[in-house]
């Protein structure tokens, strides 16, 4: 899917890792992804894995595991959530 769309257009609830990996795939090619994110109920657009980095942080560790168990997450996104957790004492 992500190899023949122009764009991505995902309803997100936070959780799902199927959604964060057709996210990854589609900006991998270098499409625009438009996403929305169930828990802010808001829309994000995103160009770049960075953008989408910047979302995924907002998840709490939990879920960062369980969707790092399903779909290989970036490693910038890890160091950034182990440094994240390293502060909440």
């Amino acid at each position: 899917m992500a190899e023949v769309a122009d764009l991505g257009f995902v309803l997100w609830d936070g959780k799902s890792s199927g959604s964060v990996q057709n996210m990854l795939w589609l900006l991998a090619r270098k499409k625009t992804v438009v996403v929305h994110f169930a828990p802010e109920k808001k829309f994000y657009n995103f160009r770049s894995e960075n953008e989408l980095v910047n979302l995924l942080s907002r998840c709490d560790g939990e879920t960062l595991n369980d969707l790092d168990r399903k779909t290989p997450l970036p490693d910038r996104l890890k160091k950034a959530n182990r440094t994240q957790q390293a502060f909440n004492l």
